[in-house]
């Protein structure tokens, strides 16, 4: 995989999104910086990193299709790969929180985006964009967030990070290893546990039973029944 490092940009995966429609890159390629000054999570929430402390990386992708199955296949694929640096970096406790949240110890430590675009109307491409905490320690608390650093109290090099996220990467989504609904249920946060989620306008409660093949959030409400919903229709708020 071709890995490009650069000192500042405003987005990552606008960035690479540019190179590659360009033709300066090809397939299989990533890009990170020292410092990004306009990233985004979710919905278009911002994401917010001091300059030299964490890793913003992102990478264009062959386009592994629109079902939610084939989407959801490859973002199971993209946390274990997250989960594989962080394990191997010592950091304790580690969860995925649906959709896209990786989670030490209850607090945020990644975050993962998904973008998928076409190049000249034709060729589809995907764009993951993800934003690792590594040496960070102040937080808004707003956030309830963590970094590598604050959690074993050592600093960590991003440069070596940046390769071993990507060689993983490599291993598991470019390889198409298939990661099972059983695994990502072991690391599943808050399974079988009783949550607030926002609705609409709503907040409920309902137990987190799991989630299915397409990435939906399978709940059972205090009446016992089984619900399902997208990422797009309900969230689970922070306690």
């Amino acid at each position: 995989m071709n890995i490009i490092k650069v000192d500042a940009t405003n987005s990552t995966s606008t960035l690479i999104a540019s190179l590659f429609r360009s033709g300066v890159i090809e397939i299989p390629s990533a890009l990170y910086t020292n410092d990004q000054t306009g990233g985004r999570g979710r919905l278009e929430r911002p994401w917010n990193s001091e300059p030299g402390k964490n890793l913003t990386i992102s990478y264009v992708l062959p386009d592994f299709g629109s079902s939610p199955k084939s989407v959801f296949r490859a973002m199971r694929q993209i946390t274990w790969s997250i989960l594989e640096i962080l394990e191997a970096s010592g950091i304790p406790d580690l969860s995925v929180k649906w959709p896209n949240d990786i989670m030490a110890g209850g607090r945020k430590i990644a975050g993962i985006l998904i973008e998928r675009s076409l190049r000249q109307g034709k060729s589809s491409f995907v764009i993951v964009g993800i934003g690792l905490n590594v040496n960070q320690v102040n937080f808004n608390d707003e956030f309830k967030a963590t970094s590598m650093g604050e959690l074993t109290q050592r600093v960590f090099a991003i440069d070596p990070l940046a390769y071993g996220l990507s060689d993983s990467i490599a291993n598991h989504l470019l390889q198409d290893e298939e990661i099972t609904i059983d695994q990502f249920h072991s690391k599943l946060y808050g399974i079988n546990q009783m949550h607030r989620w926002q609705l609409g306008d709503k907040v409920v409660e309902a137990t987190l039973l799991g989630v299915t093949e397409e990435g939906l959030a399978l709940l059972s409400s205090n009446e016992g029944k089984i619900l399902s919903f997208t990422s797009e229709e309900i969230r689970m708020l922070r306690v």
